[in-house]
């Protein structure tokens, strides 16, 4: 059988192709010479600066975009032609699964990869829109590698974590007489300063904040959550608000912190933030923290 590919479509190989991947370590073959079969591989890129974990979490769903290129620059960039989606989802070995794909030998394909994969993608712009708190990850790869060789058909994708990743912790430091009439399990908390939505451009993925909206609020400690990155060159501005209920319930005193902070949040990293509270102030310090990766099958957003 014949397998044709055009140069605005790519066509999947299914049944005998993965049976013979299954089993042999040899060159993958076509009954026509000029094509090759190509096994997508996917992991994180570990940057040691932001302790991201070393795999992908099992399961997740993946969004595929494939170009077929003109040609590479001195660069490795690729000048498009064509781009063409294709939803596939990742085995607990670590690859893409759904099918090998199929590319001319002598072509050139630029391979794009992203998750969650959504449907929120407009192909006008080129942009994804994921919600707040969406770990979204992002790979680029070309066939064939530039400055190297396809290993036994195999198309490496080095995801990384395009989001920031937060979690903020409470280190009670006031006096002992407002821990005895200020209980700090009746702290209410309330940090604002997020977008409700973002945008990936799939081309780079690169990330656009929505705007600000102030009812996206963090308002428990000790939980990750995943937020955009600061602007270049820039931070993000915080709103903190802590209010801490008397321990009587006639009474109607309350502790109560305001303050703005401003954090340079960088893409692939996550920090872990101490809010320390004192009886008159309060103030906050950061550290890089171990990436904490949350499994999403597939993102569905509702407006």
């Amino acid at each position: 059988m014949r397998t044709d590919i055009s140069i605005y479509s790519l066509t999947i190989l299914f049944g005998i192709t993965l049976l013979f991947m299954g089993c042999s370590k040899d060159i993958i073959q076509t009954e026509d010479n000029d094509k090759i079969v190509v096994l997508l591989k996917s992991y994180l890129n570990p940057l040691s600066s932001s302790k991201s974990n070393p795999t992908l979490t099992d399961g997740s769903a993946v969004g595929m975009f494939i170009d077929e290129v003109f040609k590479y620059d001195s660069n490795g960039s690729a000048f498009l032609n064509k781009l063409t989606e294709n939803k596939l989802y990742r085995n607990i070995d670590n690859t893409i699964s759904g099918a090998p794909v199929v590319f001319y030998k002598d072509k050139y394909y630029r391979i794009i990869g992203y998750s969650p994969y959504t449907n929120q993608y407009e192909s006008s712009s080129g942009l994804v829109k994921f919600e707040h708190d969406t770990d979204v990850l992002w790979a680029k790869s070309l066939f064939p590698l530039v400055n190297g060789t396809n290993h036994l058909n195999e198309m490496p994708l080095s995801f990384k974590h395009l989001t920031s990743q937060v979690k903020f912790i409470i280190n009670d430091l006031r006096d002992i007489t407002s821990k005895e009439h200020f209980p700090i399990n009746n702290i209410n908390l309330k940090i604002s300063g997020f977008c409700k939505y973002f945008y990936m451009a799939v081309v780079d993925g690169e990330i656009s904040p929505g705007d600000t909206d102030n009812n996206v609020v963090i308002s428990q400690a000790d939980r990750f959550v995943c937020i955009t990155p600061s602007y270049p060159s820039d931070s993000t501005k915080l709103e903190v608000s802590l209010i801490i209920n008397g321990i009587s319930e006639s009474d109607n005193s309350e502790q109560k912190f305001n303050k703005t902070f401003y954090y340079t949040f960088l893409e692939n990293h996550s920090y872990l933030l101490t809010i320390n509270i004192r009886t008159n102030s309060i103030n906050i310090n950061g550290q890089i923290n171990e990436w904490v990766s949350k499994p999403v099958d597939e993102l569905i957003i509702k407006e």
